[in-house]
């Protein structure tokens, strides 16, 4: 009694971005990358990228793929085409998965 209630500041959840096969031009900020290399043939290795990224409004995007998009921190530009949407981690949030970024543009985290 006599604490002021509080109210709770509701949480910003991702939405679905486009639909799919929509080609989306992405600025976000990447919030987990990390990178995993592979051996293909006895000479021959291969590279594999994995990111998650989240625009300026709060919406998360999932990248895995042959493009580095860049490290965590970083702030990127590109296109890129809408695969699908899944659920997210919190309830009602939607993740839009991407496939084949072109046009990379990467600003190093400050």
């Amino acid at each position: 009694e006599g604490l002021p209630e509080v109210d709770p500041t509701p949480a910003v959840l991702s939405q679905a971005v486009g639909a799919v096969g929509d080609k989306l031009d992405v600025s976000a900020t990447v919030i987990y990358s990390k990178a995993s290399s592979f051996r293909v043939s006895y000479s021959v290795t291969s590279s594999s990228y994995f990111h998650i990224l989240k625009d300026e409004n709060g919406n998360i995007y999932k990248y895995k793929g042959s493009t580095c998009l860049g490290e965590q921190g970083a702030t990127v530009t590109f296109k890129a085409t809408v695969k699908a949407h899944e659920e997210g981690r919190d309830a009602g949030s939607v993740v839009t998965v991407l496939k084949a970024p072109k046009n990379v543009v990467t600003n190093p985290k400050d």
